[in-house]
């Protein structure tokens, strides 16, 4: 095929039915023109669209625009997975966009004089739209979301995709697009509320790319594989394709702190241009009314008890915030109202062999829902019992062993002669069970549910089941724990996908517990001795890469932790014993709240309590914030016999009455 016929595939020809993955792997395998081609007709328009809203006149735009495909025609391979290249793309052209914007800026404060003005390069700008500095931080926000969220709005609000077909190219189930494409719309409109922004219809519409830049792009790349060089396009797309590329092979800015270059030149920025003799109107700074921060302070509410003695073993909240799930000794859920806090209904896990052959109640009745809600059977939840997990709704109940197919729902997991402690659903088509050593995983492939992978830790320590990470390669993250004093936490990647996992070091003791919440930010994790450490991403080549910020020093006997939903509030949970002279000595639980980004040197339990020990008290402790992280609700281990230890030791012990669920709310401080 010629090169005037890749040129056809700019708008000439019918599109390419490949995927956006598939011409992505076929350029980056054999440099194919045609397929390059079909992704700058695809991915064009939202990228100029970027350019032209960031810079104030065509050329730089144009220039930008050039940089960002000479850019993707380098570093196609790193785009993981390759089906996110509208995402890559987008990510590339605001830092791409307003790193011209910074070059331009100190050129001007060097002459004393303001830039070109634009009278020069007259901007498309329409009457009663937001002027390009609005759209700027518009754009600097959106680059700033985390990428997941990124991904789902760029695919349907930049490049125009159903559903349907942002789920193929990125591969996602559909009510996954749609949940993060919702949560993205939220967290956009949040931050730009904050800077006196509001989010309107088409503010991020595509523009049309000029034919003459578009051809003198795939002449520059065709030349750029032969030698080496882009002399169809200005040196100075050349040149910032080459600043480009050498700042994600060295120190890779995160995009969030280019979104803040971005909002500092527009919002203060042009005092580095202002001055001279002919000084021109300084545009005024976009005036963002940032609400006043009420402190607030956690007030334990009414318990929810239960009078029938039967230990609590995990708290959850449902994502569509209309419920929550208690699960109960002997395989009982309680579903409550999250604002009353009144008994919904209850489901119990049968275990009649003639319903249920494989059900058998295990140790602890652990629950997780599915991150998004069904568009017909509200929230779906998977529960353990001790030969597997089995799924129900909160329309439909618990499915029986036998149960006819249910669509939407997946059927129920036989793992038989395991006794999972703990289960995760971390995304809508992934289900993880784990028994405290080895990791199960189950997962949607082709429409089909099928037992994916086993990942054996044994001896090496207990796995921690956290929320799914952000970022193009979705690392999952477990606990590991290693002879000769080598411990830390694991961020594994999903099953059957390339990307490689990686180690975080700095615990001197075996790893307890660890925490993160939805956006995979910002990690914290703990081990026997009572250390904290708080890990922070970097990203880098649109990957997290976690860094120590800072540790905490609690002492021994943490046991539980929560990150709540802003990223900043964790709770913890430690128990401690008391050391007294009697056989069964009672023990401290207590309960603290603290923000991880300003930790207290020493922080005040809001809730402590002394429990009988009973001498063999080894209950789970479950911790769970709501979707707005103002409701905590916490099960502290219910007092809990382990039988077995009693009777190697000739004891024959009770269990006290369930101490229920408490909950605390956030309230403004008086």
């Amino acid at each position: 095929m010629t090169f005037t016929d890749s040129l056809r595939q700019l708008g000439l020809s019918a599109p390419d039915p490949r995927s956006d993955g598939e011409l992505v792997s076929i350029f980056v395998n054999s440099r194919d023109e045609p397929a390059f081609a079909e992704l700058l007709r695809r991915h064009g328009p939202s990228v100029y669209g970027v350019c032209r809203r960031v810079l104030q006149n065509p050329p730089d735009a144009e220039d930008a625009f050039q940089a960002v495909f000479l850019v993707l025609a380098r570093k196609a391979g790193t785009v993981r997975p390759p089906g996110m290249v509208g995402n890559w793309l987008y990510g590339v052209a605001v830092r791409t966009a307003n790193k011209v914007r910074v070059m331009n800026a100190r050129k001007a404060s060097r002459r004393r004089e303001s830039p070109r003005g634009l009278d020069q390069h007259p901007a498309t700008h329409v009457a009663g739209s937001p002027d390009l500095d609005t759209l700027a931080v518009i754009d600097a926000e959106l680059a700033s979301l985390p990428d997941v969220y990124r991904a789902a709005f760029v695919a349907c609000e930049l490049n125009g995709r159903s559903r349907s077909e942002a789920a193929r190219e990125l591969g996602w189930p559909k009510g996954t697009v749609a949940a993060r494409l919702a949560k993205a719309r939220e967290l956009l409109a949040a931050r730009l509320t904050k800077r006196g922004v509001t989010l309107g219809a088409g503010l991020f519409a595509a523009a049309a790319v000029p034919s003459t830049t578009a051809a003198e792009t795939l002449s520059a790349v065709r030349e750029q594989l032969a030698v080496g060089t882009a002399s169809a396009v200005a040196p100075a797309a050349q040149t910032l394709s080459d600043e480009v590329v050498n700042s994600m092979s060295g120190f890779k800015l995160k995009l969030a702190a280019v979104g803040v270059l971005a909002l500092a030149l527009v919002g203060g920025g042009t005092a580095l241009v202002a001055g001279g003799p002919e000084k021109r109107p300084v545009r005024e700074p976009i005036k963002a009314p940032v609400p006043k921060a009420v402190p607030g302070e956690w007030k334990e509410r009414d318990a929810i008890t239960f009078t029938d003695g039967g230990r609590v073993t995990n708290v959850a909240f449902a994502p569509s915030g209309k419920t929550f799930a208690v699960g109960r000794d002997g395989g009982q859920i309680d579903f409550f109202d999250p604002t009353t806090r009144k008994l919904q209904q209850s489901m119990q896990l049968k275990n009649d062999p003639k319903v249920n052959p494989n059900t058998e109640i295990g140790t602890v009745t652990a629950l997780a829902f599915r991150p998004t809600p069904h568009d017909k059977l509200g929230d779906l939840f998977a529960v353990t019992h001790k030969n597997g997990v089995n799924f129900g709704t909160t329309t439909l109940g618990i499915l029986a062993d036998n149960a006819a197919a249910v669509d939407g729902v997946p059927p129920n997991w036989e793992l038989k002669g395991v006794n999972p402690r703990g289960v995760a659903w971390p995304v809508d088509g992934e289900v993880i069970a784990t028994d405290g050593a080895d990791l199960w995983w189950r997962g949607l492939r082709r429409g089909s549910w099928l037992d994916i992978q086993r990942t054996e830790r044994g001896k090496f320590g207990q796995r921690v089941l956290l929320p799914r990470l952000s970022g193009d390669d979705d690392r999952y993250l477990s606990g590991w724990a290693k002879d000769k004093g080598e411990y830390g936490i694991e961020l594994s990647p999903p099953p059957v996908q390339s990307s490689l996992g990686g180690s975080l070091e700095g615990h001197k003791a075996p790893l307890v517990t660890a925490a993160s919440a939805a956006e995979g930010k910002r990690l914290v994790t703990a081990d026997e001795g009572g250390t904290l450490i708080v890990w922070e991403a970097e990203n880098r080549d649109f990957k997290n890469q976690f860094k120590e910020q800072r540790r905490l020093e609690l002492g021994e006997g943490v046991v539980q932790l929560a990150l709540a939903p802003d990223e900043k509030t964790l709770a913890v949970v430690l128990r401690k014993e008391q050391f007294i002279p009697i056989e069964w000595p009672p023990f401290q639980l207590e309960l603290l709240v603290l923000d991880v980004t300003d930790p207290p040197v020493k922080p005040k339990p809001i809730w402590s309590s002394v429990l009988k020990s009973r001498g063999f008290s080894k209950g789970p402790v479950s911790l769970a914030f709501s979707p707005d992280g103002k409701t905590l609700l916490a099960a502290f281990g219910d007092p809990f016999i382990d039988a077995k230890a009693a009777e190697d030791e000739g004891k024959v012990v009770k269990p006290e009455k369930s101490i229920g669920v408490k909950v605390w709310e956030l309230v403004p401080k008086k």
